[in-house]
């Protein structure tokens, strides 16, 4: 049967959500809204999100893009802006609303009655003591990434129902290939926040270029983006900031900027090594896209045991 389903993300750091986002670069978070909203009208279903963004949008399960109105039969999925959702919430009812993390969004008592499904949707470790009240008072669900993610989630006081969803990958941009050892000239790549990991590896980098001279390590992330707004920081992301800064220009190291997702997948497939020696300063790997698409591109993981990254990839990667 056909559904109606809304998603809610009330704010991005990736310049907007609309239909061309995962062609420009973005977010774990806002990939995963935009593929789940594609996946649902690929099966016939009418997807609304309301996002970040300044002009309505609405795309066809034939992949055809029209401006938003209208009525179809086939499944689609639409951008409208994020500041009309609880409008929209009290007066039209959905088979199922999804809050990326504000759930919030569900208060008043009208969308409690006409909208019987509410779930909020976890990427991040965290909740505000705002949040976790509104989560028990509006939603009907919660979802994380891991069993580790909703274990995490309970801990801080948060009430289920818990539901286990991993992100995902779309296969098609990571043809199989065989792996057959590490080639004479080691790649790297480096596509997870910078906080996380890549201090340690450019502090390491000098040790393994002793190793392998003409090892590369190429990083995909928008640093730039990320060093303008953490290198005032008076608290331990401004130090990282500032060695990073000077880290970078290291030889055999390169800044590739913020990929789309066709970019990156090419560059973990042309990868043999992904080094990833996380350290996080607060609870934030919850599930790791980052090691999920590496693995998508045979590419060999180590990393260590912070967070979830044991417990979910400690039979495939070295930890």
């Amino acid at each position: 049967n056909q559904m109606k389903i809304a998603q809610v993300l009330a704010v991005d750091a990736w310049g907007g959500v609309d239909a061309g986002s995962l062609e420009r670069g973005i977010g774990g978070r806002e990939g995963s809204l935009i593929r789940l909203a594609r996946e649902w009208a690929r099966m016939g279903h009418e997807v609304t999100c309301f996002v970040p963004t300044k002009k309505p949008q609405r795309v066809y399960e034939d992949g055809g893009l029209r401006e938003s109105g209208g009525w179809y039969p086939d499944g689609y999925y639409e951008f409208v802006p994020f500041a009309i959702a609880k409008t929209m919430f009290a007066t039209f009812p959905y088979d199922a609303c999804v809050a990326w993390e504000c759930p919030g969004v569900f208060a008043d008592e009208r969308i409690l009655e006409i909208n019987p499904v509410r779930l909020v949707e976890m990427q991040c470790a965290h909740m505000s003591l705002a949040e976790i009240d509104a989560t028990a008072e509006f939603a009907t669900g919660v979802v994380g990434l891991s069993q580790w993610h909703v274990d995490f989630l309970a801990h801080q006081g948060i009430e289920g129902p818990f539901h286990v969803l991993p992100n995902g990958v779309d296969l098609k941009h990571y043809p199989y290939r065989e792996r057959k050892g590490l080639p004479h000239k080691p790649k790297f790549f480096y596509s997870s926040s910078p906080d996380r990991g890549l201090w340690h590896l450019l502090r390491l980098w000098p040790l393994i270029r002793e190793q392998w001279p003409e090892a590369e390590l190429k990083i995909a992330y928008g640093l730039k983006k990320w060093l303008s707004h953490q290198i005032w920081s008076h608290q331990r992301q401004g130090q990282m900031a500032v060695e990073i800064y000077q880290l970078v220009s290291q030889d055999g190291v390169e800044d590739m900027g913020q990929l789309s997702h066709a970019a990156l997948a090419k560059l973990q497939c042309s990868s043999n090594l992904m080094a990833y020696p996380c350290d996080t300063i607060a609870p934030t790997e919850t599930g790791c896209i980052t090691v999920i698409e590496a693995m998508a591109a045979s590419c060999p993981v180590v990393t260590t045991n912070c967070d979830c990254l044991e417990e979910e990839f400690g039979t495939a990667a070295g930890i």
